[in-house]
């Protein structure tokens, strides 16, 4: 099972509709413009590495990332979570939150997500 990775990246993949990588724990990663994915689940991911971009997956409603802090990555990396139609904009904002709660002291690009879409 894949546990780590330097760089990851997922993108372009019209007909992927859900990223489950429940041994992952760290590395870095862009999920980008992958049209039918509605969910992102990284349940044991603790570290992020240089980066951390999910963006133009219009399709994204979830985001699960629930181990995530910055102990181990870079303080200072920003993260962006851009252009997901259907993710709300409050998801993105907890999972900003949530890193900023364990000491990470980077910037955020959170835009174009829905607004309008409410979180559970």
């Amino acid at each position: 099972a894949l546990t780590s990775t330097g760089y990851l990246i997922i993108s372009n993949n019209d007909a992927l509709t859900t990223i489950s990588l429940p041994a992952l724990t760290s590395g870095s990663f862009a999920i980008n413009n992958n049209a039918a994915l509605t969910m992102l689940s990284l349940p044991a991911f603790t570290s992020a590495g240089n980066y951390l971009t999910i963006s133009g997956n219009p399709a994204l409603t979830t985001i699960s990332l629930p181990a995530l802090a910055f102990g181990g990555g870079s303080l200072s990396i920003t993260i962006t979570i851009s252009g997901n139609a259907a993710l709300p904009t409050c998801a993105a904002e907890a999972l900003r939150d949530q890193l900023r709660a364990s000491g990470w002291s980077g910037s955020a690009n959170i835009y174009g997500n829905c607004d309008a879409c409410t979180c559970p």
